[in-house]
C-alpha cells in the first residue's frame, strides 16, 4: 500500500495508489535499487493498513478514453529534485476481470505539461503551472509610485510546490511576488553599519525625552513640519474608532485568524471569530463594537468577508504552506538605539520565509503590507522603513518588500539592497534632527495639503488649507 507522507516530513509530492484490482508487474522494493536503499533506511516498517492520518489518492484513468495519458497516469510528477530518489517505472498490468481497461503500457513518471493539466487531486491540490508575461522593473528609490498595475517586479517563475492547484492570480503571486529565485546574501556587518550611521548622526541631539519614530511620524514630517511638531507635542486627540478604522483592524485580525487557524474556516466564520477576539482583547474596539446596532455589525462583518475572500484569492493557501513559508501576521518589530533614547517601531502585516540556518546572512523573508485602499506615494517609503526595522532586529533584511492592494490583487514591490536600507536610515536621521530642532524651539516649515484636515493645528495654522464642508 502506498500512502501519502505525514505533513511534517519534507515531501513535495502527492503519492498515489492504483485501484485495488490492479497489481504491479514486479515488486519495486526488490527490483529497484534506489527503493531498496530507501526502504532499508526507513525508520518504520511498512504496514498494510489504512490509518486516519493516511490520505490516499486514486488517480488512474482508462487509457483508451484519455489518449493524452497513454497507459498510466498514476503519478502527478517526478520526485522532488531535493531528494536523490529515482522514479519507479513499473508497468501496471490489469487483471482479467477488470472491465473497460485498455492494455497496459509503460509511461515516463515525468509527464508533459499537457498531461499534467488533465490530472488533479480530490483535496483540491494538483499540478497546474502557468506562465505569464514578464513585469516591468520594480519601484526604486527616487521614483514616485505610479499606477500600480504597471509597477510589478518580476521575481521568478518556479513554484514552491509542484503539486498544488492554484488559480492564476494565486500562481502569479507565488511565482512573481514570493518567487523562488536565488536570494541575496548580505554582509555580516550590515546591521552594525546601519546602527553606526543613525547613532553617529543622532548622538549630538539634545532630546528632552526619548523619541519614538514609526512610519506615520516619518510620513508626517515629509508632508509638513507643523504636523510633525504637533505629534511631538502630543496634541493629537485621543484615538477613537470610526467605521473605517474599525473595519481595517477587523480585516487584519481576520487575516490573522485565516492564516493561523488549525483547521480551515469559511470567510463568515473567520470574520465572526475575528470580531469576538478583538472585543475580548482590545478595549477601544470593544467599546466601538458595543455601540453598533446588530445590522451595523453585520455590515462590518460582511466587509471583512469581502476582504478575506480577496486575500485568499490573491495568495496561495498559506495555512497549508506553513512549513515552506512560515507565514507571520501582524509582526511587531522594535529597534532601540542610543541606549533607548531613540526607538524605531512598526507592525508588519505579513512576513513570509524561513531563515537559512546554513547561510544565516542570506535574505529569505518577504515583507508585505496589505492595503484596502488605493496607492499613495508614502507606501514605498513605509516598506523601506520596515526593511530597515527587520535588519536592525534580525541582522538580515528581507529580500523584497511590497504593498499589496487587496481590491485588485496588484502590488508595488521593491528588491531590498544596501542602498534601500541606508536611504531608510537617513530618513530616520532627518526625523531625529528635525525633532531635536523643533523641540528646541525652531519654528516648523509649514506645507499645506490634504493632510491639514487631520491636523490638530489646522484652525490656527496660517498656511492650512480650508477644511472640507
Amino acid at each position: 500500500m502506498v500512502v501519502e507522507e505525514r505533513p511534517d516530513d519534507r515531501v513535495h509530492l502527492a503519492l498515489v495508489v492504483a485501484p485495488p484490482r490492479l497489481e504491479l508487474e514486479r515488486d519495486p522494493l526488490e527490483d529497484d535499487a534506489s527503493l531498496r536503499d530507501l526502504h532499508r533506511d526507513l525508520g518504520e516498517t511498512a504496514v498494510a493498513e489504512e490509518g486516519t492520518e493516511h490520505r490516499l489518492l486514486v488517480l488512474v484513468r482508462r487509457p483508451e478514453r484519455d489518449p493524452g495519458v497513454p497507459g498510466r497516469a498514476d503519478l502527478l510528477g517526478g520526485p522532488s529534485k531535493r531528494f536523490l530518489v529515482e522514479a519507479v517505472r513499473a508497468t501496471v498490468r490489469p487483471q482479467a476481470g477488470d472491465a473497460g481497461v485498455g492494455e497496459a503500457g509503460e509511461m515516463s513518471p515525468y509527464p508533459g505539461e499537457g498531461q499534467l493539466q488533465r490530472l488533479g487531486e480530490r483535496r483540491g491540490r494538483g499540478v497546474v503551472r502557468g506562465q505569464g508575461a514578464g513585469d516591468p522593473e520594480s519601484l526604486r528609490i527616487g521614483q514616485r509610485p505610479k499606477d500600480v498595475v504597471g509597477m510589478l517586479g518580476h521575481v521568478g517563475s518556479v513554484p514552491y510546490h509542484d503539486a498544488m492547484l492554484l488559480t492564476d492570480p494565486q500562481r502569479r503571486t507565488l511565482d512573481r511576488l514570493i518567487g523562488t529565485e536565488e536570494r541575496p546574501v548580505f554582509a555580516p556587518d550590515l546591521r552594525q553599519r546601519l546602527v553606526d550611521r543613525i547613532e553617529s548622526a543622532a548622538r549630538e541631539l539634545e532630546l528632552r525625552e526619548p523619541l519614538w519614530l514609526g512610519k506615520e511620524a516619518l510620513n508626517q514630517l515629509a508632508r509638513c513640519e507643523g504636523r510633525f511638531a504637533a505629534r511631538l507635542e502630543r496634541e493629537d486627540p485621543p484615538f477613537e474608532h470610526s467605521l473605517n478604522t474599525a473595519a481595517g483592524v477587523l480585516v487584519h485580525k481576520a487575516i490573522e485568524v485565516d492564516v493561523g487557524a488549525r483547521d480551515g474556516m469559511d470567510p463568515h466564520a473567520i470574520a465572526t471569530t475575528a470580531a469576538e477576539r478583538l472585543t475580548e482583547r482590545e478595549e477601544r474596539f470593544a467599546e466601538f463594537w458595543r455601540e453598533q446596532t446588530g445590522s451595523e455589525q453585520d455590515d462590518l462583518l460582511m466587509e471583512v468577508v469581502r476582504k478575506v475572500t480577496l486575500f485568499q484569492g490573491s495568495f496561495p493557501p498559506l495555512r497549508e504552506l506553513r512549513r515552506e513559508m512560515a507565514p507571520i501576521t501582524e509582526l511587531p518589530v522594535k529597534a532601540q538605539l542610543l541606549g533607548g533614547e531613540l526607538t524605531l517601531s512598526g507592525k508588519i502585516d505579513l512576513v513570509l520565509g524561513v531563515p537559512d540556518r546554513l547561510e544565516p546572512n542570506r535574505a529569505t523573508r518577504l515583507a508585505v503590507d496589505l492595503k484596502t485602499g488605493g496607492a499613495w506615494p508614502e507606501h514605498a517609503e513605509d516598506m523601506r522603513f520596515y526593511a530597515l526595522l527587520m535588519t536592525l532586529r534580525f541582522g538580515v533584511p528581507p529580500y523584497r518588500v511590497a504593498s499589496l492592494f487587496l481590491d485588485s490583487g496588484e502590488w508595488q514591490a521593491e528588491e531590498v539592497a544596501e542602498e534601500t536600507l541606508f536611504h531608510a536610515a537617513d530618513r530616520v536621521v532627518s526625523a531625529a534632527r528635525a525633532a531635536g530642532a523643533l523641540l528646541g524651539g525652531r519654528e516648523p516649515i509649514l506645507t499645506p495639503g490634504s493632510w491639514c484636515a487631520w491636523c490638530p493645528r489646522a484652525f490656527e495654522c496660517p498656511s492650512a488649507e480650508p477644511r472640507p464642508a
